[in-house]
């Protein structure tokens, strides 16, 4: 397999790749690379799938030299789902447990991360206007969402003792509604194992589908 450093550029009628021309002399057949035997991530292939088809690859995936992918496993699974026959690798130096540490790291990461939901919907709310949201993973209800999160209008909340089915914190005719719940930290954690379980097992993309599916599934 060739190395960052002596890899020609792939070209010709047998390649099948977009991207970066920056990446285009670290292309490398998708045969020669294999997922890690242990990468516990599972990711969202087909949102993947779609953001290489309008992008391109922007990034190199990261691989042992024999091939073993570190990190762009899903990347890796995308571009087979669309028939590309290359990606572009560049060679982690890592050995040993470094490379299951990296591994974790690279995943958990980004799990930490959070977002400033005002200037997310900024830069979102534009983009679902015009109708431009593919390959980013946002849907057209996503933002929908995010604007009702951070500006739901007027609130009537029920008296503490009112049956909520009696009269429900929404009030009125409107397209999207929020409910609010409060949990302590372990029910919380538990609730959304419950719903994580849900959208693995139905293939649903957001919170809201898992809750939607549990509220009508047959009983």
């Amino acid at each position: 397999m060739p190395t960052q450093e002596t890899a020609e550029p792939a070209t010709g009628a047998d390649v099948a790749w977009h991207g970066n021309d920056a990446l285009s002399g670290a292309l490398v057949p998708l045969a020669q690379l294999h997922p890690h035997p242990r990468n516990p991530r599972q990711g969202v292939v087909p949102e993947i799938a779609k953001s290489l088809q309008r992008f391109g690859q922007q990034r190199p995936v990261l691989a042992l030299p024999d091939g073993t992918l570190v990190a762009g496993h899903h990347v890796w699974r995308a571009a087979q789902s669309i028939e590309w026959t290359h990606l572009a690798v560049v060679h982690s130096d890592l050995s040993g447990r470094e490379v299951d540490a990296y591994l974790l790291a690279d995943n958990r990461l980004s799990d930490l991360g959070v977002y400033d939901d005002a200037l997310l919907a900024e830069l979102l709310a534009p983009m679902a206007a015009d109708n431009v949201l593919d390959g980013i993973g946002y849907s057209a209800e996503d933002v929908q969402a995010l604007i009702a999160y951070l500006d739901p209008g007027e609130l009537v909340p029920a008296e503490a003792d009112t049956n909520p089915a009696n009269r429900p914190y929404a009030l009125g005719e409107a397209d999207l509604y929020r409910i609010m719940l409060s949990y302590d930290k372990p029910t919380y954690e538990a609730i959304v194992r419950q719903l994580d379980a849900i959208m693995d097992a139905h293939s649903l993309d957001t919170y809201s589908d898992a809750v939607h599916w549990a509220v009508n599934a047959p009983r």
